[in-house]
């Protein structure tokens, strides 16, 4: 489900792409049978930990994908799981699920039901990150995030950097109309900082109606995406610096590790927001880059567990201080779990076998009856 992301970004970004950690950490978030054939060619499934992310555990692609693991387990000689000898942890709110698993409780790690997955790899979500880093890293991580709280807790407003940035981010949004947003990390071990970011704003803001159920006159969060910095020059930029949509842009830097490849990377990186910045005219229409397109840079002294956990924290506190001058709700998201119901119950017919007594618009039931024949 939605927990993943977090783990999975920090979990590649302090073990330098899993390249220095013992442990190996590998995310099984969708029921695509493809996805489950990649992972089991990467695994020894009967030396493998299996934690089961999930605030509700009542997740269907959670279920289902739990279901799977276990009839593979089954399958394999010798799998005599007991109390003190498990193949399965769980992180969740919902412990009494848990239990209904069969996970004895002693391998339950439970965090409290008002965390939000989105929010959550500071708990016992951020599990894999554990293992991955060991705990003196981990503590390193909280001890960061900490630190951001703590700032943003005791700083006036024209000095608190998430306040600031969230103003700011108001300001392109609804003053300024600009629809989107683009975070263009410049290390490899943030590529996966755009996805994670992208559920945190999209997924916490993307709302029309605020806390008391009225309609929000102004536009929310806009779309947001990314890509590492070297890979985006040559997908997206272009439009960046010439296409009639402006939006604003973080570029995001780690200073230490120096080398000749990485100085290269962070010169592109200054580069290009100097050109966003400046723009060209040398009197060729076809050559020719208005500027003025904003950009805020980002430079990491090092990326550790201290920064990565700074980082997190910062667009965290960002992303809470738009939803509460938008009178917002982040913590919830109806929208998603629309679609979700919609899927159970057509699950729920198929199997019921009164299909045909549903009622879904005539777009729907067409498109279904295609999928159902090829199956």
């Amino acid at each position: 489900g939605g927990s993943y992301l977090g783990p999975k970004l920090v979990v590649q970004a302090l073990t330098e792409l899993q390249t220095n950690n013992h442990i190996k950490v590998f995310f099984y978030p969708c029921v695509d049978d493809l996805a489950l054939k990649s992972l089991l060619a990467n695994i020894d499934i009967t030396r493998t930990l299996f934690c089961i992310s999930s605030k509700s555990l009542g997740t269907i692609e959670t279920i289902r994908n739990t279901d799977t693991i276990i009839k593979l387990l089954e399958t394999s000689p010798n799998y005599q799981p007991s109390a003190n000898n498990q193949s399965f942890v769980t992180a969740t709110a919902n412990s009494q699920r848990a239990i209904e698993l069969d996970i004895p409780e002693s391998h339950i790690m439970p965090f409290d039901h008002a965390t939000g997955g989105r929010f959550s790899v500071w708990s016992s979500i951020g599990f894999p990150v554990l293992m991955a880093v060991g705990e003196k890293q981990f503590q390193a991580f909280l001890s960061g995030a900490y630190k951001i709280d703590q700032h943003f807790a005791n700083t006036k407003f024209e000095e608190n950097v998430p306040v600031l940035m969230a103003l700011i981010s108001i300001w392109y949004r609804n003053f300024m109309q600009l629809s989107a947003y683009a975070v263009i990390p410049y290390d490899v071990r943030l590529k996966n900082l755009p996805a994670w970011l992208q559920q945190l704003m999209m997924e916490s803001n993307g709302k029309m109606h605020d806390i008391n159920g009225d309609e929000i006159p102004s536009s929310t969060s806009p779309w947001l995406f990314g890509e590492h910095g070297q890979l985006s020059q040559h997908a997206f930029f272009q439009a960046f610096h010439q296409g009639r949509d402006v939006l604003p842009i973080d570029f995001i830097g780690v200073l230490a590790d120096a080398s000749e490849n990485q100085d290269f990377l962070l010169i592109n990186m200054l580069a290009q927001s100097a050109a966003l910045m400046n723009g060209n005219d040398d009197g060729d229409k076809q050559s020719y880059c208005p500027g003025n397109r904003p950009s805020t840079t980002f430079l990491l002294k090092k990326l550790t567990a201290d920064s990565m956990g700074q980082i997190l924290a910062l667009y965290e506190h960002m992303i809470f201080v738009q939803s509460v001058i938008w009178n917002i709700n982040c913590f919830d998201q109806p929208g998603v779990e629309l679609g979700k119901k919609i899927a159970r119950k057509i699950v729920d017919h198929m199997q019921d076998g009164n299909l045909k007594q549903m009622d879904l618009d005539q777009s729907t039931e067409q498109l279904l009856s295609r999928v159902l024949r090829s199956l």
